[in-house]
C-alpha cells in the first residue's frame, strides 16, 4: 500500500529552509564575530502625519469693479507684491480727481481764512473790533483747517480705492485656485484667487493623551519622508485640548524654511522619543531571512549554528533583538560570505 503525503507550499518552504540552514552548520574558519551586549536605547513612537501650508490665503476684492486682466493662473509661482489681477479703474480715477480738486479748494479757503484771522487778531489787539468779530474769524479759520484735513483724508481714501484695482500677492507662493474670469463684475468681498507658500510648511499629527505631555516636554521630533529622508524639528505646538472622541491631542510641527520635496497634503511619519530601555542590537548584515524564519549564526564550539530570533525596531544599520539571543553570545557577521577570521576571545 502506498501512502501519499500532502505538503502545502509554506511547509515545503520551511523544510527547504531548514535543510539549507543545517547544511551550513559546519565549522567555517573565516568568520567575523559580533559579541552580544546590552545597550540603552530610546523608545520611539511613530505616528502618521500630514503636511500643510502655514501661509494659505484667498485674496478677495476690496473694491467694486470689473476684471480687466488676470496675470496668473493655477500652479503659477508669484512673488509677494506682484499684481495678479487688475480691475477697470475709470470710476476710481475720477474719484481721485474729484478728491484732489476738493482738497485744492479747501486749501484755498483755508489760506483765506487764516489771513482773515490774522488781520482780525491784529485789529482786536488794538481794540478796534469786538470780541464776537474776533471769535467769528477764529471759528472760520478753524473750520477751514478742518476742511483741509477732511479733504486730505478723502483723497487718501480715493487713492486706496484706486490701488485696490490692482490686486497684489500677499506673499511668495503658488496659485492653487482662480475664482473669477476676465470681464466678470465683482463686488467687495468676492473671492478672486487662492494660493499658498511652499517656503513655510508644517506637519499635523495626532498623539494619544497618555504620551502628549511626554512628547511636548521632550521637545524634539523627527519627520520621515517617503524617500527615507529624516528632518529634525524642535518647533512644535501641542493643542491645549484633546479630541473628545479619539482622546488624542493635535500636534503641529514646524518644518525648516524652504524644505525641498514637500507639498501640502503629503503623508509623512513622525517619530518621538518617549522613554529609554535596555535592549540588544545586532548589525543588519548578521541577519538572514529564509522564508518566514529570521536567523543568525551563533558560535558554538568551532561551528556556526543557526538560531531563530525575533526582531523589533530598526536603529540606523542596527536591529533590535527581542528574543533568541543573550549577552555573551557571539554571532557571525555576513555568515554566508565571511572572509575574515576573528577569535571571539579577542573581541
Amino acid at each position: 500500500m502506498i501512502h501519499l503525503l500532502t505538503i502545502n507550499n509554506n511547509a515545503m518552504k520551511t523544510i527547504i529552509s531548514i535543510f539549507f540552514i543545517f547544511t551550513h552548520s559546519v565549522a567555517i574558519s573565516e568568520t567575523t564575530w559580533h559579541e552580544i551586549k546590552l545597550s540603552t536605547e530610546p523608545v520611539v513612537r511613530t505616528f502618521q502625519g500630514q503636511v500643510e501650508a502655514i501661509q494659505y490665503a484667498t485674496v478677495s476684492a476690496q473694491t467694486n469693479g470689473r476684471v480687466a486682466e488676470i496675470h496668473y493662473d493655477v500652479d503659477d509661482f508669484v512673488a509677494a507684491g506682484d499684481v495678479i489681477i487688475e480691475f477697470t479703474n475709470t470710476e476710481q480715477k475720477q474719484a481721485v480727481q474729484r478728491a484732489r480738486a476738493n482738497l485744492e479748494a479747501a486749501k484755498a479757503t483755508e489760506k483765506q481764512a487764516v489771513a482773515s484771522f490774522k488781520r482780525a487778531q491784529s485789529i482786536f489787539e488794538r481794540k478796534l473790533i469786538s470780541q464776537s468779530d474776533y471769535d467769528q474769524a477764529e471759528s472760520q479759520k478753524n473750520t477751514a483747517v478742518a476742511a483741509v484735513k477732511t479733504q486730505q483724508a478723502a483723497l487718501e481714501t480715493a487713492l486706496t480705492q484706486l490701488d485696490y484695482t490692482l490686486v497684489k500677492a500677499p506673499f511668495d507662493g503658488i496659485v492653487t485656485a482662480r475664482h473669477v474670469e476676465q470681464g466678470e463684475t465683482v463686488n467687495i468681498g468676492t473671492p478672486l484667487m487662492s494660493g499658498l507658500s511652499l517656503d513655510h510648511l508644517r506637519v499635523i499629527t495626532q498623539v494619544p493623551e497618555s504620551l502628549a505631555h511626554t512628547i511636548n516636554n521632550n521637545g524634539h521630533a523627527r519627520i520621515e519622508l517617503a524617500n527615507g529622508t529624516i528632518i529634525e524639528s524642535q518647533e512644535f505646538t501641542l493643542f491645549p485640548y484633546a479630541d473628545p472622541k479619539t482622546k488624542t491631542f493635535e500636534l503641529r510641527i514646524n518644518l525648516p524654511e524652504k524644505t525641498p520635496g514637500l507639498f501640502p497634503g503629503m503623508s509623512v511619519k513622525t517619530h518621538f522619543i518617549t522613554a529609554e530601555k535596555e535592549t540588544t542590537l545586532i548589525p543588519n548584515n548578521a541577519i538572514i531571512h529564509r522564508g518566514e524564519l529570521t536567523l543568525v549564526y551563533v558560535k558554538h564550539d568551532d561551528k556556526k549554528v543557526p538560531r531563530q530570533i525575533r526582531t523589533g525596531q530598526q536603529y540606523n544599520n542596527m536591529t533590535e533583538v527581542v528574543s533568541g539571543l543573550s549577552p555573551g553570545d557571539f554571532i557571525a557577521i555576513s555568515p554566508l560570505s565571511s572572509s575574515l577570521t576573528q577569535d571571539p576571545k579577542n573581541l
